[in-house]
Parts: structure tokens; C-alpha cells; sequence
């Protein structure tokens, strides 16, 4: 019997557009449109027999259609379009920022002459070095940059056979005006196709379509704040509880009524924002209709499990392949809970090798995943299997905007004879769920709310808001006359309840676009205000965002460290004095599920490097028991792996670079590993000595894929120590 895979690609962005007069701030739409949303569903025609599912948030919708109708007005847009002989000074330090927006490895040197203009300006440029460049650059260059920015976000398979766009790509620099306008009648071709290619797509059976809260609210915080408080009971919460359910169901509901509008028929799932879930919020989706909805494999284990967490391979085996219905007031609804392993392999580790081999990766997981559930869970029913994560922001990292990837990972499943692909829908409708007693509130991300609430800035944002929406209730009373107003100021309620504003606020991501995202949230709470006619409160003319130095994202050894190597941590001093590098991903647009190191350790004495590894959950020697490989990666010259013989024994390898290639050297390293990793290397294996810099990554791989690096970028860097190290007074 054919293990079922659900793969839900998840579509959403900000909503970027101030209502008040119409106008984007940020382009992002545009270009996930042009180089995303159509693609991704365009492809299956390729493959008839491939079964997927797209989750497509209304806003978004909304924003595409604005796009569409040659509506939105977006600064970007306008500025690329700009003769190039018309730009004027601050148009021309504008282009200069945003148009490099984009990846480097990927997007802009695809193209050599995007990548020269870059470096022309500066990879890593300051506004002092903008300005700078903004001299150096000739009007050729900047209309270069307008065009080939637009062809950087332009559809693979419109670079590759649209016979206009593909000349352009080969022309490659010396672009003209008429150049331009070309590009333009394609982007506008292209964003008018998005959503009748769903519609398509849907209408031949390949797709379900579902869908979220209308502009991505966490459902749970809005039914209570105080949601917050299971996954984390100590968490600080805002001055004031925000308890508007009221405001979640309108949030379900148009979003069910737009969808029905653009796709002609209801919706039976659907993906709250970040996978957010409690049990308060689930007779809202029944009353509403809804059949399914999904989160993460961490909420079912808490929903499920108590005292220690199981083997995590076990324990998926024998619960999480499969759906759960649970009771609600009004009736029943099923939930999915997905594999985020397998969902964030796609998301952040198969970037990083060819496209064949992660597709052969990711199918050789799952004929071994169908093996251990038919030893471990024999049913009559298939597994399901259900891969979600988000549709847009990984392909960057990918080359070909990852359509090598999911060509052979298609080509796989469509003849593989034990994988079937499924929509949900599909799946629910042959085979029954299980029943689940309870479910924890939490959302896909470290299941808790961590995210969105109890930082500092966060409980702001949600002082505003609440204040905001208690004004829109003091005038239902006080000034029923203003109902035009009123319904004005309670869609910038709804728009400022979204989850992408807080995603931004606090320590947990940041981004080049942070200040754009400060001001939009309050602009949103500020037109409240505007359009009920009452001065907007001044704290929200200040940004809530407040801007960080950029942080030593390490600590350098203090003192000589002598640990006994045994993989346990002895006593408390031996590595106390130690470097740390604690390992939190450099987070922006994506976030994954949990990394598997939790922090590493460096030190050393006079004559040898040490370093431990640490473990978010379990040990390191499991790690080695299931097939996973470190290596440290020594600046520039050596490469430092670890692995497990088919003996059993550790197997240390060290290399060097030699003429472009790798040669085995001999080395004195010793190894031990149980609950940590912890390593000797003589500072005589590297050729190094006092006073030299040691610049290292550590990266964690298990087949060949690399599946974590600390640091993502950079590296960790100590000194060799002298004879008179300790004498040093180190400012810790």
C-alpha cells in the first residue's frame, strides 16, 4: 500500500499597501509573483501525474490583484520604469539600495553584468559608500541595473523560451529604453496569469487550493493573549489582555468568502497563520466549514505526550503519519501536523547540492521512512506523509530558482511505486483520522508564541493595538453616524493584526527592510485614528523597533581550558572559561523548526585547539547512530571531518588544501563523543603558531547534505596563544 505524501507549498506576504491612499510600500509582491507564484503551479502541467497543495492567503490575493488592475501604486515599480536620464539624485541613491535586493549566488550573478554593478557599488556598501558610488555609476549603468533587476525576477520558465525575455537575458548589457518597456508588457503578462493558472490547475483535479485567516493573523492571541501562557507560563504579556474573537471569526470568514469569490468554490482547509492552533480557536473553523487544518509535528507531540519526549524516529513512526480528528463545539474538524524535518530539508538544506541529488535524498528518506512505520506501525490505512513549508522565499537559494530540484524531484515521485502524491482532500475522503483528546496551543515555530508576544516590542505593538481597537468600539457607540469611517478604521484593525508585523519586532529576525515594517504597522494603527477624525497619538510617531549594534555573535576564549576528553561534561569548570558560540540562525523571511546544535565550545592551551559540540535534544553519539557526519572547516587550508566506521569506531580525517584539491594528511586529533562532542587538535597539525588567527565553521551533514553551518556566515576566529595568554586582561 503507496505512502501518501501531502506537500502544501504556503503562499503568503505582508500586506504591504496603506489603504489610505493606495500606495506600496515594499515591492515584494511584485517579485515573488514574477518569479514564484506562477511557476510553482505552472510546472505540474509537466507532470499529470503529480497531486499538490497550495495554501494562497486572501492578502495576497488581494495584492496580486491590485498588480493586475495596474492599481498599485509602488515607489520601485514607478522608479524602474523611469527614463534613465530622468533620475534625479535621490532617485538614483534609491536604485542603488533596493535594486540589489536579492541573492547574490543565485539571482544576481546569473547574470555577469548585474554582478559587475554590484561590485561597482559594493557588496557590503554603507550609505556613505552609496553615495560614493552613486557618482561612479553613468546613466548606462543605471539603466542596466533597471533592467536587469527586472530580469533577475523574472519567471524561469520566461528567461529560458520566452523568445523577447531570453534575447534580453543574452544581450546582456547595454540596454535601451525600449528594453524596458518590453520587460514590462511581460511582467504585466505574467502577474495576469498567476491566479488563472491556479484556477487551472485546480479544475483539472492536480491542486486543492486552501487557504488562512484573511490577513495572517496568529488566531489564538486575538481569541485571548493569554494563549500565550501555555506553552510558556512566565512569558510577560502587554499591559492589557487583547480578547477579541469576534475579530478571528471575521478573519476566517471573509477569508473563506474571498477565495470562494476568486475560485468558485469553497475552501474545506485551511493553514492558519504560522500553523497557529488552540482549542479555542477551533469552533471558529467548524462553524465557518472548515474541514482541515495543519501545524507542526511539536504541537501533537504536546498534545499527546507527557513526561519525557520519546525516540524521535519511534515516536514519528507510530503517531505522526497520519491525521487527528479532534471534538470542538459544533462538530469536529481534522488536523494535520507536518514533518519538519523533511519540510525544512526542502527549505534550507537542499540548496546546497545539485538538484538530482537532493530529489534522490528526499525519496530514498521516504522509502526508509515507509519501511520503520510498516515495522513499527503495521495499519490497514496508508501513512500520510504531509510536507509544509513556505512556497516562496527558499527557491532564491536554489540555482535555476530551484526548478532543477523540483523537475527531478516530480519526475521521481510520478513513477516511484511506493510514493503516491495526494491532496489532503483526497486523502481525508478514502481513509478515517484518529481521534485526538487535546491540543496544545502553540504555532509551528518552537511551539509557543515566542514570536509574536512577550518581547518587549512585541507587547507594545499589542498596546497599540488594543488601544486602536477599543477607539473603533467607543465610536460604534458615541458616533454611529461615521459608519463609512468606522469600517475604514476596523480594516486597518484587521490588517494590523496580522503576524507579519511582530515576526519583525523584538530580537528573533531582522532584516534591510526593518524600519520599512516598523513604519507600516504604524501607519496601519495611525489611519485608524485618521479616519475617525482624532489625533494620532505621538508614541506612535516614534518607531518601535528599536535598532541594535551589531552584535559579536561569539565569545573568545578568557583562560587556558584543559578538558578531559570522555563526550561528558565532567565538572562545571573545565570548559567555563571557554569561547562560546551559542547557535540561533541569523534569522529573516523563513525560520526553520529547530536546529539540531544547540552551542559550541572552543578553547585552547599552548599547544592544541579544543573544541564541544552541544545538542538542542538527546546526545551526540545518537547523532553518529543515525548516519550524521561533523566537519570543521579550518580557514582556509583544512577541512576536519568526523565519522562513524561501519565498525562502529570514530574516524577522525584530516585534510589539506593542495592545488585545488583535497589531500588526506596525517594528524595527532583525538575525539570522544556521548552526551557532547568534544575534540583535540594540535595546533602543529595546521602549521600554526603564536600569534596566528584560527578561523573555523562547523557544519552537520548526513548523506552528503549538509543540513545545518554555524556560522551561516563568516566564521568563529581566535588567536594561537603565546606564553603569556593568561596574563591578558580579557574584557569579556
Amino acid at each position: 500500500m503507496a505512502l501518501r505524501l501531502a506537500i502544501l507549498w504556503h503562499m503568503h506576504q505582508p500586506f504591504y499597501k496603506n489603504i489610505a491612499d493606495g500606495s506600496y510600500l515594499l515591492p515584494w509582491v511584485r517579485l515573488h509573483g514574477l518569479k514564484d507564484y506562477y511557476g510553482m503551479v505552472r510546472l505540474l502541467r509537466e507532470f499529470p501525474e503529480i497531486r499538490q497543495n497550495f495554501n494562497l492567503v486572501p492578502s495576497l490575493l488581494v495584492q496580486l490583484q491590485d498588480y493586475v488592475q495596474d492599481t498599485a501604486h509602488e515607489a520601485m515599480l514607478d522608479l524602474s520604469l523611469l527614463q534613465a536620464t530622468d533620475l534625479k539624485e535621490a532617485d538614483k541613491s534609491y536604485l542603488l539600495r533596493y535594486f540589489f535586493y536579492a541573492n547574490k549566488e543565485n539571482v544576481i550573478a546569473r547574470f555577469p553584468r548585474y554582478l559587475e554593478l554590484l561590485e561597482k557599488r559594493g557588496l557590503q556598501a554603507s550609505a556613505e559608500e552609496m553615495e560614493r558610488a552613486r557618482a561612479r555609476f553613468t546613466t548606462q549603468d543605471y539603466l542596466d541595473l533597471q533592467v536587469l533587476q527586472k530580469l533577475a525576477w523574472m519567471d524561469e520558465e520566461y528567461l529560458e523560451l520566452d523568445p523577447e525575455v531570453s534575447r534580453l537575458v543574452e544581450k546582456g548589457r547595454h540596454y535601451d529604453e525600449k528594453d524596458k518597456q518590453v520587460l514590462r508588457q511581460k511582467e504585466k503578462e505574467l502577474l495576469a496569469r498567476i491566479i488563472p493558472e491556479y484556477q487551472d490547475a485546480l479544475k483539472r483535479g492536480q491542486v486543492e487550493l486552501s487557504t488562512s485567516p484573511f490577513y495572517h493573523p496568529i488566531l489564538p492571541l486575538l481569541v485571548s493573549s493569554r494563549a500565550a501562557k501555555e506553552s510558556q507560563p512566565s512569558i510577560p504579556l502587554p499591559i492589557a489582555d487583547f480578547t477579541r474573537p469576534e475579530d478571528a471569526r471575521v478573519q476566517i470568514q471573509r477569508a473563506i468568502s474571498y477565495h470562494e469569490q476568486i475560485f468558485g468554490q469553497r475552501p474545506i482547509g485551511c493553514w492558519p497563520s504560522e500553523g497557529s492552533v488552540s482549542e479555542h480557536v477551533l469552533p471558529l473553523f467548524v462553524e465557518a466549514g472548515i474541514k482541515w487544518i495543519a501545524t507542526d509535528e511539536e504541537i501533537l507531540l504536546h498534545s499527546i505526550e507527557k513526561g519525557p519526549v520519546p525516540e524521535k524516529a519511534r515516536w514519528c513512526a507510530q503517531r505522526l503519519y497520519a491525521p487527528y480528528e479532534k471534538l470542538s463545539a459544533g462538530g469536529s474538524i481534522t488536523i494535520l501536523f507536518r514533518d519538519h524535518v523533511l519540510s525544512d530539508l526542502i527549505g534550507f538544506s537542499y540548496s546546497r547540492v545539485r538538484g538530482e541529488e537532493a530529489a534522490e535524498d528526499f525519496v530514498k528518506r521516504l522509502h526508509e521512512l515507509d519501511q520503520r512505520i510498516s515495522a513499527e506501525n503495521p495499519s490497514s490505512h496508508p501513512p500520510l506523509v504531509s510536507i509544509i513549508l513556505d512556497g516562496e522565499n527558499a527557491w532564491e537559494y536554489y540555482s535555476k530558482n530551484g526548478r532543477d530540484f523540483l523537475r527531478s524531484l516530480y519526475k521521481r515521485l510520478s513513477n516511484d511505486p511506493v510514493i503516491q502524491t495526494t491532496t489532503i482532500q483526497q486523502y481525508l475522503s478514502e481513509f478515517p483520522s484518529r481521534a485526538l483528546p487535546r491540543l496544545f496551543a502553540g504555532s509551528w515555530i518552537n511551539h509557543n508564541f515566542a514570536i509574536w508576544i512577550g518581547h518587549p516590542e512585541d507587547n507594545k505593538a499589542w498596546d497599540f493595538l488594543k488601544e486602536a481597537r477599543d477607539l473603533i468600539d467607543y465610536a460604534v457607540v458615541n458616533e454611529p453616524q461615521k459608519t463609512e469611517q468606522i469600517q475604514k478604521a476596523y480594516e486597518e484593525i484587521l490588517i494590523a493584526e496580522g503576524s507579519d508585523w511582530c515576526w519583525w519586532f523584538g530580537d528573533d529576525h531582522s532584516s534591510e527592510n526593518d524600519a520599512e515594517f516598523d513604519r507600516l504597522f504604524r501607519q496601519h494603527i495611525s489611519n485608524v485614528y485618521h479616519f475617525l477624525g482624532k489625533p494620532v497619538p505621538e508614541a506612535l510617531l516614534m518607531p518601535i523597533k528599536i535598532p541594535r549594534a551589531a552584535a559579536a555573535i561569539y565569545r573568545i576564549p578568557r583562560r587556558f581550558v584543559e578538558p578531559k576528553l570522555d563526550g561528558e561534561v565532567s565538572n562545571y569548570y573545565e570548559w567555563l572559561t571557554a569561547g562560546h558560540y551559542l547557535v540561533a540562525d541569523q534569522l529573516g523571511t523563513m525560520h526553520r523548526a529547530e536546529t539540531v546544535l544547540k552551542e559550541i565550545l572552543f578553547g585552547f592551551d599552548l599547544n592544541h585547539a579544543f573544541f564541544r559540540i552541544d545538542r538542542q535534544n538527546g546526545t551526540i553519539a545518537q547523532l553518529f547512530d543515525q548516519g550524521f557526519e561533523f566537519q570543521i572547516l579550518i580557514l582556509p587550508s583544512f577541512i576536519l571531518s568526523i565519522t562513524r566506521k561501519d565498525s562502529g569506531d570514530l574516524e577522525v580525517i584530516l585534510e589539506r588544501e593542495h592545488h585545488d584539491s583535497w589531500i588526506m594528511v596525517d594528524h595527532h586529533c583525538e575525539v570522544a563523543i556521548g552526551t557532547i562532542l568534544e575534540l583535540k587538535v594540535p595546533f602543529s597539525d595546521l602549521g600554526a603558531g603564536s600569534g596566528d588567527l584560527i578561523k573555523f565553521r562547523i557544519s552537520l551533514s548526513q548523506r552528503g547534505i549538509v543540513l545545518e553551518e554555524h556560522p551561516q556566515s563568516g566564521s568563529v576566529q581566535f588567536p594561537v596563544p603565546g606564553p603569556h595568554f593568561e596574563e591578558m586582561d580579557w574584557e569579556v
